[in-house]
């Protein structure tokens, strides 16, 4: 079959979804389960490399997400690409704290430890992530009602994670966790790449008319 740019994108929807299910199942498998002050070590070491996995598949997100919205603005798509791609490295770094050599499976004092400074690390990375969720947002909010709620609840999405990191950074001591209940449209976001992508009419550029354009064109 002959991929036309229409394929392209498609494919590259399907992708980008498929993908951020993947990171949510690895992710929250890995934190919840497998990456704990308790956890024998040859588990906590699955969780590392599940978490490198998830890197990976935030790379392939950021490069998915750029072919599908890089029809609409091509600047702010490359500027979502880079948050992510910036928010990707950080969550390397953290886990670079995680992946250092463990003492023997009774010290969880120095193990917990460990994922305070990698929770710290990462939560501080929320603020990138936060700004490409917002980048996102704004290019999804179309003309129509459906690409307008999309795209809020993505931008909603996004200053929780902006509120969480930023109030991390400013006030350590308290819990902040805002993202909490504003993780919404990321989930509803996945649905519309699945049904929405690459098919039915979206992702279409958005005119870039100036006034003066405008006039000029009504001279003619």
């Amino acid at each position: 079959m002959r991929l036309t740019p229409t394929n392209s994108v498609r494919r590259a929807s399907l992708t980008a979804a498929a993908s951020l299910l993947a990171m949510a199942f690895i992710a929250g498998f890995a934190h919840f389960f497998l990456l704990t002050a308790e956890s024998p070590i040859a588990l906590f070491r699955l969780g590392v490399a599940s978490f490198v996995v998830v890197v990976i598949l935030d790379i392939v997100v950021a490069w998915a997400l750029l072919t599908v919205l890089i029809v609409i603005d091509q600047g702010w798509a490359i500027l979502a690409a880079w948050f992510r791609v910036a928010f990707a490295a950080v969550f390397a770094v953290a886990i670079g704290v995680l992946a250092q050599p463990l003492p023997g499976s009774a010290d969880g004092t120095f193990r917990a430890s460990t994922l305070e400074t990698f929770d710290a690390i990462w939560t501080v990375g929320l603020i990138l992530f936060g700004m490409h969720l917002l980048v996102v947002g704004v290019l999804v909010a179309g003309p129509s009602v459906a690409e307008k709620v999309v795209g809020i609840l993505l931008v909603i999405a996004g200053l929780g994670y902006v509120v969480d990191g930023f109030g991390f950074v400013l006030m350590p001591e308290l819990s902040v966790a805002v993202s909490e209940y504003t993780f919404v449209g990321e989930v509803v976001f996945i649905g519309w790449l699945f049904v929405k992508g690459g098919a039915r009419g979206w992702p279409r550029a958005r005119s870039h008319v100036t006034p003066a354009a405008t006039a000029t064109e009504g001279e003619k």
